[in-house]
């Protein structure tokens, strides 16, 4: 039995070879003469048969009819080539979960990038450092019985500490580019208040590097005196209280800038990276109040305001290594 298009295309080659006859009905075979078929559908007009058409343009319409139906079926008999999806989902965009506030996909290329920045690897390790914190507070008040392993956690975090301690060195340099913003400032009072927070973020980061000097063994026991550390916690607080001054004021403006006509996707962005910034900054204050030994302080309070501040730092470098 003849397929629907071999059985098409007999049909075709035999109405061409006849000059453009085609006959819905049954195919004439020999050589029976059109006019005959053309009386018998006259006398006797069965309904569903079209009588055949012998006229010269008809025909050659019909065989060109025959040509694009032919066409048409081969085409559908081709089959279509296998799309190439990648096996891996990590290379995948609909795996890929989104960076918060920005437009980049967490991809073998944005791992890299962000591995590739000291910024980003440091508060990585800081996040992994308050976890184990964490994990050592959790065992040693909530499940007893697990004081090895607690123990080992907090040396973990320990380490993880010292380790960071290395990518911070010389940071303060950094706050020198700062003069120029400061200094740049319309209101007076804020230009005075970003010129302090520059000088307390200098004399935080250099007094943290002394420390850092003394706690990695490279300066010998004994240079530094008991209190440095202690000093250099108090500047840590003096600058979250700055930070949150300074955090407050930008993100108004931020705010104020929201009512204005503009993309309202990026206003909305900055808005929440500044308050994000600013949060962070009165986690701050929490963590250094455990760092500067006061009689309230509680460990707790620090180890979560310590994670939740590495994880608002991460996320904000992640954005400025992926710009």
């Amino acid at each position: 039995m003849l397929s629907p298009s071999k059985s098409f295309g007999a049909t075709c080659h035999k109405a061409s070879a006849k000059g453009g006859t085609i006959s819905v009905g049954e195919p004439s075979s020999g050589e029976e003469s059109d006019a005959t078929s053309s009386d018998m559908a006259k006398k006797d007009h069965i309904p569903g048969v079209v009588p055949s058409v012998t006229s010269p343009g008809m025909g050659q319409a019909a065989s060109n009819l025959c040509q694009t139906q032919e066409a048409v079926i081969g085409a559908k008999s081709v089959p279509s080539a296998p799309s190439k999806v990648s096996s891996s989902p990590w290379l995948s965009p609909t795996w890929n979960p989104r960076i918060p506030l920005s437009d980049n996909y967490f991809n073998l290329k944005t791992v890299n990038s962000l591995l590739s920045n000291a910024q980003s690897r440091e508060k990585s390790l800081k996040i992994l450092q308050y976890v184990a914190k964490l994990a050592a507070f959790i065992l040693t008040n909530v499940f007893f019985g697990m004081d090895s392993s607690a123990v080992h956690l907090d040396k973990i975090a320990k380490t993880l500490s010292q380790a960071r301690r290395c990518f911070k060195f010389f940071r303060w340099m950094k706050h020198f580019d700062d003069i120029s913003v400061a200094r740049s400032e319309g209101q007076r009072w804020v230009s005075s208040l970003l010129l302090f927070d520059v000088a307390c973020n200098v004399i935080a980061d250099i007094s943290e590097d002394l420390c850092s000097l003394d706690r990695l063994g490279i300066l010998p026991r004994g240079t530094l005196p008991v209190w440095a550390e202690l000093y250099a916690n108090y500047c840590q607080l003096v600058l979250a209280i700055v930070e949150i001054v300074v955090c407050s004021i930008r993100a108004n403006r931020c705010q104020k800038l929201r009512l204005l006509p503009g993309d309202a996707v990026t206003l909305r962005r900055k808005c929440t990276t500044a308050y994000l910034e600013l949060s962070k900054f009165i986690a701050d204050i929490g963590k250094a109040f455990w760092d500067c030994e006061l009689s309230f302080a509680s460990e707790l309070l620090f180890i979560v305001c310590g994670l939740w501040a590495a994880m608002v730092s991460t996320h904000k470098y992640a954005l400025r290594a992926l710009k």
